[in-house]
């Protein structure tokens, strides 16, 4: 699925205006701002064994249409959004949701480079390059969090979240205001 949507995802982006990313732009940090800045995860949802069976299932078909879609679009998975309705509405197992839209995000994140570069006529070694830069990007991520866990306890976690959440209110702002 993620193969398919991510290159629907990608034509779409090769079709839109400029005006239309920069909203999709504004949109998405307006939400990872009201998510980051509002949306915190307790002690117990850490811990959920019993989720809601409907929402296992509407999550394991629709991540990764939605993945794919956003990231040949727009370059994100939409994670940091997608983790919070599976753990605070379906009452899924947070590991495993992280785990899996990980995954999701990987694949659909190398699909759509290859999308990107089909539709743009790139040649093998570009697509080989670009693959090679977003792997190095997404890995790079990846460790980077890790290592915030070693330097900066749990309890400064959610006020730089929110910090992070704000400042990506105000860049939505900034955005629209770009816009022609």
């Amino acid at each position: 699925m993620t193969f398919i949507f991510s290159g629907v995802g990608s034509y779409l982006f090769s079709i839109s205006s400029t005006n239309v990313l920069l909203i999709t732009l504004a949109t998405l940090a307006f939400l990872y701002g009201l998510r980051l800045s509002f949306l915190h995860f307790k002690k117990h949802e850490f811990n959920y064994a019993n989720e809601k069976p409907g929402y296992v299932k509407f999550c394991g078909l629709f991540g990764p249409v939605i993945s794919g879609l956003s990231l040949g679009f727009i370059g994100t998975s939409l994670k940091s959004l997608k983790i919070p309705f599976a753990v605070k509405t379906g009452k899924m197992d947070i590991k495993q949701v992280y785990f899996g839209n990980t995954v999701t995000a990987f694949f659909a994140s190398g699909f759509a480079i290859f999308w990107h570069e089909v539709l743009t006529g790139a040649n093998n070694e570009q697509l080989f390059a670009n693959f090679m830069l977003g792997a190095s990007l997404w890995v790079g991520v990846h460790y980077i969090y890790e290592f915030t866990d070693i330097f900066f306890p749990n309890k400064w976690r959610k006020a730089f979240q929110i910090i992070i959440g704000l400042t990506l209110l105000i860049a939505g702002i900034k955005i629209i205001g770009i816009i022609q």
